[in-house]
């Protein structure tokens, strides 16, 4: 094993534990050294054993990962819990506005970004002077900015403590 890259020993590990099919698998930077299909595979593999009903705990520095494969997320800073909750109303907590294209009468392309509290009321007047809608997406806040504020907050804490 010594001859193998580091992605090898990766997959190694990650064979190792998968095959005694435990309930509970706690990893540490699963992803960590893998090409692209390697971390492709292990993303499958997570979401394969959460189908199967297993709770899969894992350490990341990589939040698009987190968003890929996680229902909930916990933030340790300094060995204390300091968030624990979905990823999903983490990531709508986190909505700033909204991106809205959409295609007047006369065929022209406009996009606007909207306030969270004036989306209906932007979608109304369009809709009202004949646009067609082609796409909202929000705007929102990363995980990686989320997971930064909760440490400097946690830093905070700590210096005035």
């Amino acid at each position: 094993m010594r001859t193998y890259s580091k992605g090898m020993v990766q997959r190694l590990g990650l064979a190792q534990t998968l095959v005694h099919d435990p309930d509970l698998y706690i990893f540490d930077e699963p992803m960590s050294g893998l090409d692209p299909i390697g971390r492709a595979l292990v993303k499958d593999i997570i979401l394969e054993l959460k189908q199967r009903g297993k709770t899969v705990f894992f350490s990341t520095h990589i939040t698009s990962d987190v968003e890929a494969v996680c229902d909930r997320l916990g933030v340790i800073v300094w060995g204390k819990l300091r968030e624990l909750d979905s990823v999903a109303a983490i990531l709508q907590k986190s909505v700033t506005g909204y991106l809205i294209q959409s295609v007047d009468t006369s065929g022209h392309m406009k996009q606007m970004t909207v306030a969270v509290d004036a989306l209906q009321q932007t979608l109304q007047q369009l809709m009202d002077v004949g646009a067609r809608i082609e796409r909202v997406e929000s705007q929102r806040q990363d995980l990686e900015k989320f997971f930064l504020n909760v440490v400097a907050t946690a830093e905070r804490d700590r210096q005035a403590s």
